[in-house]
């Protein structure tokens, strides 16, 4: 490497070319960095001036001393942030089974960058409040993803682009037009239905039901996709709306899950949910009305939630691969951050995850 000085501290500017190299060799852990006398040659200085260097260097994280046994490189450690942000509860965001996987890929991912990454979960109505000032509140992340939330993408862009911080919107391309001329990364609705539907249809025949409820504007779109796929292949539609609880986990859904599981007994065939967690309460309620699955009644969901494989009949689901989404947004996000080119992540490869249930 070419080594050239200019009128910043010359220990600034060996500093700065010493992180470069760092970072362009991959120099591992523990590995022995380069003495004062090694330095002092190199650079032609004074060793005040490369004693300085190495403080900083010492300072910053990314090199350390032990006494009698010389400099060593350290592992790598947490600069910088990336904010997830979403409606969850910031205190236990793994609630929101989603956001446990995208997190996951942006800690895996990082482990590859030279300057590690830590993903910091927040409330959308949190971040809404700070977002003016995000700066001063996070000086050291480096980006926002924001997760299935478009409302706060409108409301908080205009800040983050004055800023200059880069962000990413992830979600169903069901609010596609609400974050268009954005950074995004969508899940085609579409192709969901079309991939369970044409599943169940195969293997089940035409009397297929489909379970929702209103309580988001997505599953709303998903089964206005569903009646759209029944008519154009000249079916007959059956759809099973739940009460618009908020909490999935309502004891209210079991029963009313229980009820309809029972009214549905041999008029259909086959039960495709909005949602993993309505897979699994009427996964539940057949079991407990004596339904055999899927002898009697499959049952097909939508996300690939982890515990769709933990349950007995394990779940058939069409997955959205969050681990895999996450990585392209954080790629799509550091393009941003390290050259200002933003690229687009382009949409989530979904796919039928083939289990007993169907």
């Amino acid at each position: 490497m070419e080594v050239t000085l200019s009128d910043a501290p010359k220990y600034k500017q060996i500093m700065r070319i010493l992180v470069s190299e760092m970072e362009e060799r991959r120099m591992e852990p523990h590995a022995r960095f380069y003495s004062e006398s090694e330095l002092k040659e190199r650079f032609q200085v004074s060793v005040p001036t490369i004693r300085m260097a190495l403080k900083e260097l010492i300072q910053d994280g990314r090199i350390y001393r032990e006494h009698g046994k010389g400099t060593f490189i350290s592992p790598p450690t947490v600069r910088h942030q990336v904010l997830i942000v979403g409606q969850f509860q910031e205190s236990m965001p793994s609630r929101e089974f989603g956001i446990v996987s995208f997190a996951q890929s942006l800690i895996s991912d990082s482990a590859a960058y030279a300057q590690p990454l830590m993903p910091v979960p927040m409330n959308s109505q949190n971040f809404t409040e700070i977002a003016a000032d995000l700066k001063h509140y996070y000086p050291n992340a480096k980006g926002v993803l924001f997760f299935r939330d478009y409302g706060v993408v409108k409301s908080t862009s205009q800040f983050l682009e004055d800023e200059g911080i880069p962000y990413v919107f992830y979600g169903s391309d069901s609010i596609r037009q609400e974050v268009e001329g954005r950074p995004s990364c969508f899940y085609p609705e579409a192709k969901i239905i079309d991939i369970g539907l044409t599943h169940l249809r195969e293997r089940y025949g035409d009397e297929i039901a489909f379970v929702f409820n209103s309580h988001i504007r997505v599953f709303e779109n998903r089964a206005k996709l569903y009646f759209e796929w029944m008519e154009y292949q000249g079916l007959k539609s059956e759809v099973v709306k739940l009460s618009d609880a908020a909490n999935l986990y309502d004891e209210v859904l079991h029963e009313e899950a229980f009820n309809y599981i029972q009214k549905l007994r041999g008029k259909v065939r086959a039960i495709f949910c909005v949602d993993d967690r309505f897979a699994l309460l009427f996964h539940n309620a057949a079991l407990r009305a004596g339904i055999r699955i899927p002898d009697e009644l499959a049952i097909l969901g939508i996300n690939d939630y982890p515990f769709c494989n933990m349950v007995y009949p394990t779940i058939s689901s069409i997955s959205i691969p969050l681990f895999e989404d996450g990585r392209r947004c954080l790629e799509a996000l550091l393009s941003q951050s390290q050259s200002g080119e933003v690229l687009n992540p382009g949409d989530s490869r979904v796919k039928l995850i083939h289990r007993r249930s169907t």
